[in-house]
């Protein structure tokens, strides 16, 4: 027998006071529900329907005869069914096997079983399921005519999500999604984070829309993804959870919104990227090449790698407490005063600075350990305060101006550990106990005309002879003083 009990307006029952059963009030029987807030027989629907701005409270359990044990002639099975604008919270330890379906409004549980039995499938279709404590669910998931899930904290579905809606997530907690999901609508990420460690973990097909959400991949095996991706204007981020993991996005972010890295992971961006609101780096290291960063400042709290095959100019301003490394046989020109104190590494190609600044403050190291030929080029007229080491055959260009005020030892500019310096007639390199040091391995300094001045004038330390230290055309104040006593060292 088909039966149906609607709720509608205002609505609050906590007073556990429904009794039903096979055998009445008698206690627990087979097919009964023993204290339930509702208890239904047979085959029934069960509707709350809370209007535009209504809230309906159930804190008792609801039950059906299958759910409370019932076989046989004393089985039958609920729906729950959310229908209307308004919100309806359940909060009872809910045994009703028929499924839920959120038809509009917000349904809104603090634990899986108010969702009633795990057997039962939820259905979101142009509803929201809201979860106000941490929530796991193994249950199968429908989405119909769209689904959304505000995640006020975690929430983890290991079942799949099936249909031909989309899926969006609101609200500050993440939503972490586990099974082979089927759902073909895409899905939107408007706040909090979507973690996934594949691809199917958001669905057979569909787009990844982000308005302000964060893509949260775990595990190394989810490394990128073909779906297309729409960057909406509070842009979105990308949370690479493990150190060694490295996630490619090679679609185009366009629009106004910035862009978030965060995560211990790598994140490598590939494609055209015309975002306008600029770049965040909270944790682990972004990659790109100069194309791939959209406009806007850039704050690098982490670690920022520039890869540069051909030559170019990057125009974005860097600024935070990170490392920017530049790799890459190209050349990569830096135009703006940068503010990052992390240091410069050129590990590759050229790194042009056009600017004072441009480096920023910290340490610049030049190694050419990986034989790209790395070169840091000053340009004329270019003043940095930065302190310099040129190591592994790295070679350092000066036509500017290179005064370390954090000296790379004691009172040095420029530190050659097996590299070459060649200063040009613009060139001047000035330290307050030695302009340039040549410390242990090959290195060699060619000044043309230019002045490497220091309180004690050319330093070298460590073992040297003529094969291994090379001078022409010295122009220096001061004395050259080897920092140890060492024969062949100079006259």
């Amino acid at each position: 027998m088909e039966r149906a009990l609607t709720i509608g307006g205002n609505t609050e029952v906590r007073g556990n006071s429904v009794t039903g059963g096979a055998s009445g009030g008698n206690g627990a029987q087979a097919g009964s529900a023993f204290g339930a807030g509702i208890f239904m027989q047979g085959s029934s629907t069960l509707t709350f329907v809370p209007g535009g701005g209504a809230t309906q409270t159930f804190a008792d359990a609801i039950a059906d005869q299958t759910g409370s044990g019932g076989t046989g002639a004393n089985a039958g099975s609920i729906g729950l069914v959310k229908g209307g604008d308004g919100r309806l919270v359940l909060s009872g330890a809910n045994t009703y096997s028929g499924g839920t379906r959120v038809t509009g409004g917000t349904l809104s549980i603090a634990a899986d079983h108010n969702l009633g039995a795990v057997s039962g499938t939820l259905t979101l279709d142009a509803g929201i399921l809201q979860n106000t404590a941490a929530v796991a669910t193994a249950r199968a998931i429908t989405i119909g005519n769209g689904a959304g899930f505000q995640t006020d904290a975690d929430l983890t579905a290991t079942g799949v999500i099936s249909g031909t809606g989309s899926l969006a997530k609101t609200g500050a907690g993440t939503l972490t999604l586990a099974g082979v999901n089927t759902y073909s609508g895409g899905t939107s990420l408007w706040g909090g984070k979507v973690s996934v460690s594949s691809d199917a973990n958001l669905g057979a097909f569909g787009p990844l829309a982000f308005d302000g959400g964060t893509l949260q991949v775990t595990g190394t095996a989810f490394t990128s993804t073909s779906r297309f991706v729409i960057w909406g204007s509070d842009g979105g981020g990308f949370d690479i959870v493990e150190g060694d993991a490295t996630f490619s996005v090679g679609q185009a972010l366009t629009k106004f919104g910035s862009l978030r890295k965060e995560g211990a992971g790598t994140l490598v961006l590939s494609g055209a990227n015309t975002f306008m609101g600029g770049t965040t780096i909270s944790a682990g290291t972004l990659v790109g090449s100069a194309g791939n960063f959209g406009s806007g400042t850039i704050t690098n709290n982490a670690a920022l790698r520039i890869d540069q095959s051909g030559d170019a100019t990057f125009a974005n301003t860097i600024t935070g407490s990170g490392i920017l490394t530049k790799t890459g046989t190209g050349t990569l020109k830096l135009t703006r005063a940068n503010g990052h104190t992390g240091g410069t590494t050129v590990a590759g190609g050229t790194l042009e600075l056009a600017t004072t600044g441009a480096a920023g403050s910290g340490d610049i190291t030049v190694d050419n350990s990986a034989n790209r030929n790395a070169t840091l080029q000053v340009d004329a007229g270019v003043h940095i305060d930065n302190a310099v080491f040129v190591s592994n055959q790295g070679t350092l260009n000066n036509s500017g101006a290179i005064a370390a005020s954090n000296p790379a030892g004691p009172g040095v500019a420029v530190a050659v550990r097996g590299g070459t310096v060649n200063n040009s007639a613009t060139g001047t390199i000035i330290g307050d106990g030695a302009g340039v040091t040549l410390e242990g391995g090959a290195g060699a300094v060619t000044n043309t005309g230019g002045l490497i001045q220091g309180g004690n004038g050319i330093g070298v330390r460590g073992a040297c002879h003529s094969r291994q230290r090379s001078w022409w055309n010295h122009h220096w104040r001061g004395h050259w003083r080897p920092y140890a006593q060492r024969r062949h060292c100079g006259q």
